[in-house]
């Protein structure tokens, strides 16, 4: 029996699975979480489909681009896969897994299309969602975004205060005019 969907979270074996257009059953639950190498993600690149949200494929890297721009998602990637972000315990040598390697380049490839406008315009918070894939180009971020502040500091940076009630009460007694008058 394989891993199927996990509870309203996509799983990069998922992925993995689409791409290869084989059911996640086949798939073995211990199976590493990602094997798309940077020679493959190059090819991928240029035989991009026009978007439509009709192809699963643009719809599963549209929800998960889209996930990026949330910075708890982003620390949740961290803690649960710190291998593909190249965090390990035992990251003596310095050295990039294979994993953290492809994932890097399975984000460069994903940023090199959705920040493009013919992309862009699906995305629901662009600001955020590109800024994220953007920071996750440099090595020492995807390293640092399991620090607790650095996941803070970017909570301040894309989400607003929402409005308290007090504040919704005091623009609903504001005048329209400059003079106070309509």
């Amino acid at each position: 029996m394989g891993c199927g969907w996990r509870t309203a979270r996509w799983t990069l074996s998922s992925a993995v699975a689409l791409e290869l257009q084989e059911p996640l059953d086949t798939l073995p639950c211990n199976a590493s979480r990602f094997t798309l190498h940077a020679s493959r993600l190059n090819t991928m690149e240029s035989e991009q489909p026009p978007p439509t949200l009709t192809n699963p494929r643009f719809t599963l890297e549209l929800e998960f681009v889209s996930s990026l721009a949330n910075p708890y998602y982003l620390s949740h990637l961290a803690v649960t896969y710190p291998n593909l972000l190249g965090n390990s315990r035992d990251d003596d040598n310095g050295s990039s897994s294979p994993d953290a390697q492809a994932f890097a380049a399975y984000l460069a490839y994903l940023y090199s299309y959705w920040k493009t406008p013919e992309y862009s315009q699906f995305l629901t918070h662009p600001g955020p969602t590109l800024r994220a894939l953007r920071l996750l180009q440099e090595e020492n971020f995807r390293r640092d975004i399991i620090l607790p502040q650095v996941i803070e500091g970017l909570v301040g940076v894309n989400l607003p205060e929402p409005p308290t009630e007090a504040d919704t009460a005091v623009a609903d007694n504001q005048p329209d005019g400059p003079n106070g008058k309509t």
